[in-house]
């Protein structure tokens, strides 16, 4: 089964994703459209754009941040 044949409940893990600040200008948001295909390709696998406020993003950074650290050690 490929990826893009996945039921979307199976989530994102093993799955690339990309977050935005949903208020890019459009250019912005064009070339992040074009590295998430150019990395799909490289990577062969499917590339997730989300584009989410950045107050979102702001609440999880701690949330990353913790995750992140947590794999280091």
């Amino acid at each position: 089964m490929t990826d893009d044949q996945r039921p979307l409940d199976e989530g994102i893990a093993g799955r690339l994703v990309l977050v935005t600040d949903v208020d890019l200008p459009t250019a912005a948001r064009q070339a992040c459209a074009d590295l998430a295909a150019a990395l799909a390709t490289q990577a062969g696998t499917p590339v997730t754009v989300a584009a989410v406020p950045v107050r979102d993003l702001d609440a999880l950074e701690d949330s990353l941040r913790v995750a992140r650290d947590a794999g280091r050690g």
